[in-house]
């Protein structure tokens, strides 16, 4: 704004050497002109700065895409127009922590309402949150401003996209004793939880018959016994500072070894720790809708700059089971706290970005997954 008041200042005195060198009524009137548009201008802009207002709202993503949107509403409520308005738009991504501004630039005439339209191309996967600094109202010159009354904030969440992926299960582990969860479909070997009770036919096991019942009904009856759904499969998630690149592959990898885990028919648990909101969050994963939950709050997370913030939880925590697999997939390694999980159970560790294809780690292998999304493929684990 200073230098358009040193240019206009300029304007003004080659205007004003220009009419006493020529001392004609063009020279004045022009001169006149240069003094009354820029006043009537500032009039305008003082007299419309307390009906400016503008708020902000994000469109409804319908999935992953090339773009981000935000709508911006302008509203001038004074009989005055608005010359000039104008703002910075910045838009924060809560997963990678970085930022990009856009410039604002608009007018508005009196009793008017106007629709600004945010594109943000190529968004980086996590919570878009944007937020118009900076907002001002000023004369078509530049010369003096008014800041205008805003609540211009939203935010998006940018999903990350699909990754193909096929789990393999070396081997079937069917899990025995009590269970905080039972399928309610499949029987089982739980014989501390009941499954259903039905008729004898001929080939049922004969240990199987509840002879109480069988007693007072006069025939045969049979008692099935439940499946419990323990998770032996273990998907910790270390957001750990990393490039964007790293960060929204890690959010896309996990998401996909999840679907890939539900599809291998593998119930699973699936954690992380959140810095933004201090959480160490764990989620059991028995369905797409918790897996879509998962995703959501995941994606939502911000990294932390700890090198192991998640690992260092979960070994604190009562989530180690000799008897689970654990999947840590990370975008930072930390070999000692790696090395005393596999101590603890059977470890398998996903590196996102680095320069070899396998690091070895006393005799434990980490695979290297790449943190360009695009070079994927199809994600293949076996567990």
């Amino acid at each position: 704004m200073r230098k358009n008041k040193i240019l206009y200042a300029l304007l003004l005195l080659s205007l004003l050497a220009l009419n006493l060198y020529l001392n004609n009524v063009y020279a004045l009137l022009l001169l006149l002109t240069a003094v009354a548009i820029p006043l009537l201008s500032i009039l305008f802009c003082y007299l419309s700065k307390d009906g400016v207002s503008m708020d902000l709202r994000a469109t409804d993503p319908s999935g992953p895409s090339s773009s981000a949107a935000f709508v911006g509403t302008l509203r001038n409520t004074s009989l005055f127009p608005a010359p000039a308005i104008r703002g910075r738009l910045s838009v924060q991504n809560g997963l990678t922590g970085t930022t990009i501004e856009k410039g604002l630039r608009a007018s508005i005439a009196g009793k008017a309402k106007k629709t600004l339209q945010f594109q943000v191309a190529d968004p980086e996967v996590g919570n878009l949150y944007a937020t118009v600094l900076h907002l001002t109202s000023q004369d078509i010159f530049g010369l003096v401003s008014f800041p205008v009354n805003h609540v211009a904030a939203a935010e998006q969440l940018v999903p990350p996209p699909d990754i193909p992926s096929e789990v393999f299960m070396v081997e079937a582990l069917e899990t025995t004793g009590e269970s905080a969860r039972y399928s309610e479909k499949e029987k089982g070997t739980d014989v501390s939880e009941l499954f259903d009770i039905r008729e004898y036919a001929p080939g049922d096991e004969i240990r199987a018959i509840h002879w109480k019942l069988s007693a007072k009904q006069d025939t045969p009856v049979l008692r099935e016994f439940s499946k419990p759904l323990n998770y032996s499969v273990i998907l910790l998630v270390e957001l750990a500072e990393a490039s964007a690149n790293a960060l929204q592959a890690c959010v896309a990898y996990a998401s996909s070894i999840s679907k890939g885990l539900l599809e291998a028919g593998v119930l699973h648990t699936i954690a992380w720790y959140d810095s933004a909101a201090d959480e160490f969050c764990d989620l059991n994963i028995t369905n797409l809708e918790e897996q879509a939950l998962a995703e959501l709050r995941l994606t939502s997370s911000a990294y932390h700059e700890s090198e192991s913030a998640s690992l260092n939880r979960f070994l604190e925590t009562d989530g180690v089971d000799p008897t689970s697999t654990l999947i840590y997939l990370t975008t930072r390694l930390s070999s000692d706290l790696i090395l005393k999980a596999a101590r603890s159970m059977p470890t398998r560790v996903e590196l996102v970005g680095t320069e070899k294809d396998t690091i070895e780690l006393d005799g434990l292998l980490i695979d290297r997954l790449p943190p360009n999304m695009k070079k994927a493929g199809t994600l293949s684990l076996t567990v």
